[in-house]
């Protein structure tokens, strides 16, 4: 009889990984030519694609085609195609965890399509050192994609977003850096004020160069945010950085009038913080 069995357990790695293609809820009120002539509020969610990561790792796909989302008999939401997928692969000292989502033929409206989107894909990738001598670094596996009918939006290069959360600081530090494209940076709110946690604050940018409308009814509103009249604010491309993990959304809604809700596309992240690392469990 072995006298230490634990001893042969292998070691084990804590997985993290999300990725949702699309999803999200829209609250219909009473809507000019819809069937039922009294005032009505139905949420609906709009169930596009999505996955993760069991503990244990392994590899999580979901894809739907065709999917329509109907308030009250009325189809609002509808896509072509959307697909999500995550997955860990473990060498003898490096995890890497995966993040993938793809929609197409997406269109959202009361009656008639009031947005577009003909793609919006996206992928990312955690590469983990055992242990926690070394950080989590990240990349984009490619560069984002979204095409939006009417809007004309440049992102960023992937490639110039710092693979670390501490270079990423520095970074914003330059003159010349990315400051300008910080949404909302928690350091400077922490400066001058004890803080128990260990944790570094996170950093929240956007990778958004620029965006161009070509439809009289949207305005952009905000570094990368754009108003639709008659259907919502839509923001773009946006990035949350902590330490030992980091969270992407291609795009998030806020719907008003007369649909209400919203909905997120291309949401994808993964956590290497905690339990990261190998080691026996």
């Amino acid at each position: 009889m072995l006298k230490n069995p634990g001893s042969f357990i292998p070691p084990r790695y804590f997985a993290h990984a999300h990725a949702v293609a699309l999803g999200g809820e829209i609250t219909a009120l009473h809507l000019e030519g819809s069937p039922r002539p009294e005032p009505f509020a139905q949420p609906i969610g709009i169930d596009g694609s999505s996955c993760a990561l069991p503990t244990s790792g392994g590899r999580a796909t979901n894809s739907r085609r065709d999917g329509v989302t109907f308030v009250n008999g009325w189809p609002v939401a509808r896509f072509a195609h959307a697909h999500s997928a995550v997955s860990l692969d473990l060498t003898k000292d490096t995890a890497f965890t995966t993040s993938r989502t793809v929609v197409s033929g997406f269109e959202l409206g009361w009656r008639r399509p009031q947005i577009k989107i003909e793609s919006a894909a996206v992928s990312l990738r955690a590469t983990n050192p055992p242990g926690d001598k070394d950080p989590t670094r990240w990349t984009f596996l490619e560069a984002p994609v979204l095409e939006v009918d009417g809007l004309d939006i440049d992102l960023l290069d992937a490639k110039e977003i710092p693979e670390s959360y501490d270079a990423v600081r520095a970074e914003i530090g330059k003159k010349d850096g990315l400051s300008r494209f910080v949404l909302k940076d928690y350091f400077s709110e922490d400066q001058g004020r004890r803080v128990a946690s260990t944790e570094k604050p996170p950093i929240v940018l956007h990778i958004v160069k620029s965006i161009r409308p070509r439809r009289a009814d949207a305005k952009v509103t905000e570094h990368n945010g754009v108003y639709i009249h008659d259907l919502g604010q839509f923001h773009f491309a946006e990035l949350v950085i902590r330490e030992a993990s980091r969270h992407f959304t291609l795009l998030r809604s806020s719907l008003g009038c007369p649909l209400h809700g919203g909905f997120s596309m291309g949401d994808i992240g993964q956590n290497g913080g905690g339990t990261r690392g190998f080691g026996r469990p």
